[in-house]
C-alpha cells in the first residue's frame, strides 16, 4: 500500500463553492478562455474540486434550489423543478430541459449560450420520456403546450431495456417507437426546436472517486480510459425518430476518440466526470459546444 500523502482526509474537506471556481477561473463566462490553474492552486483544491457534488450544484456553476417547495410528486416519485437566467441580459429565448439527472447536468452548458434568457428544467432521477406515465401527461399539459419553449432539451441516460435489446429491424415496429414518434409529432406543434442526446457514456468506475483516492496515495490517475461499445440498436432507435425539428447531440463526440475517451481535463488534470456517466463542471465546458452546434442547427441559425 502506497503511502498516504499529509493532505486532509477527504471527509474534512469541505467543498469549494463552485460558483467561486467560476468566478477565479471563469468556467463558464468565458467558455472559449483556456483554462489556468492559479499559482497558488494545490493539490487541496483538487480533491476539493473534484469532490462531488449533488443537488444544487450537480449542474455546474449555475445554482438550483431543489428544495422541497420545488419539487413535484407523481406517485412515489419526485420531479425537482429548477428556472435559471440566462447569462445575457439581451438573450430573447426560453429553454425548456426536461428527462433524468442528465438533464440537470447540463443545465449550466444550455443557460449559458446566448440565446437564451430564461432555462426551465424538470427532472426525476431514473425515469425516461417518454413512459406512457403520469409525469409525460404532466409535461405535455403543464409546461410544454401553455409555455411553447423555443427549445426543447430532451437529455437522459437511457435505461429501458428495449432500447439496447429491440432487434434492429424490428424497431419501428414496436409500440413504444410507435409513440415515441408520435409524441415528437405532437411536441413539435408547440417549440421551435428539439435537441436529444444520443447514447450517454458509462465507465467501469467512478472517475472522480478514483482521481481523488489516487492523489491522497500520490498514485499516477489515468488521464484516458477505453471508450465504453456503444449500443448499435439504441443508435439505430434514435436515428429511425421520425421528427423534423430534431437535432442530436453526443457525449463520444466530445470525449472519445477512436478506443478511448478522455476522462482528465488536459490543461489542469482535473476530471472531466463528476462520477461513472455524470459531467463535471469542466466536462460541461467540454460539451458545451457540441449542445451549442445543435442549438443552431435545429433552429437553423449560421453561426
Amino acid at each position: 500500500m502506497p503511502n498516504k500523502t499529509s493532505y486532509l482526509p477527504i471527509q474534512d474537506l469541505a467543498p469549494m463553492n463552485l460558483i467561486q471556481y467560476n468566478e477565479s477561473l471563469q468556467l463558464v463566462s468565458n467558455f472559449s478562455k483556456p483554462l489556468i490553474l492559479p499559482k497558488k492552486w494545490s493539490t487541496k483544491n483538487d480533491l476539493e474540486f473534484s469532490a462531488k457534488y449533488w443537488e444544487d450544484y450537480m449542474g455546474g456553476a449555475i445554482p438550483c434550489s431543489y428544495s422541497e417547495k420545488n419539487t413535484i410528486h407523481f406517485g412515489k416519485r419526485k420531479a425537482y423543478y429548477c428556472e435559471v437566467a440566462g447569462i445575457n441580459p439581451n438573450g430573447t429565448l426560453i429553454g425548456l430541459l426536461f428527462g433524468n439527472s442528465f438533464s440537470m447536468n447540463i443545465i449550466t452548458a444550455v443557460a449559458s449560450n446566448q440565446l437564451f434568457k430564461k432555462v426551465i428544467n424538470l427532472f426525476i432521477s431514473g425515469s425516461e420520456f417518454p413512459a406512457h406515465d403520469d409525469f409525460e401527461e404532466y409535461l405535455m399539459e403543464k409546461m410544454i403546450k401553455p409555455i411553447k419553449p423555443d427549445v426543447i432539451f430532451i437529455v437522459q441516460k437511457y435505461v429501458e431495456t428495449h432500447l439496447y435489446e429491440t432487434p434492429i429491424d424490428k424497431i419501428q415496429e414496436h409500440e413504444k417507437f410507435k409513440h415515441w414518434t408520435n409524441i415528437l409529432k405532437v411536441i413539435e406543434n408547440y417549440t421551435s426546436a428539439i435537441v436529444i442526446n444520443k447514447e450517454q457514456i458509462k465507465f467501469p468506475y467512478d472517475i472522480s472517486t478514483d482521481f481523488i483516492r489516487k492523489k491522497i496515495y500520490d498514485l499516477p490517475v489515468e488521464s484516458r480510459i477505453k471508450n465504453p461499445p456503444p449500443s448499435p440498436n439504441l443508435e439505430a432507435w434514435l436515428a429511425a425518430l421520425k421528427c423534423s425539428k430534431c437535432e442530436f447531440f453526443g457525449y463520444r463526440e466530445a470525449f472519445c476518440d477512436g478506443e478511448f475517451c478522455n476522462v482528465l481535463d488536459l490543461a489542469t488534470g482535473l476530471p472531466l466526470y463528476r462520477d461513472a456517466s455524470h459531467i463535471s463542471l469542466l466536462g460541461i465546458r467540454r460539451i458545451k459546444p457540441f449542445i451549442d452546434k445543435a442549438i443552431y442547427k435545429a433552429l437553423k441559425m449560421c453561426v
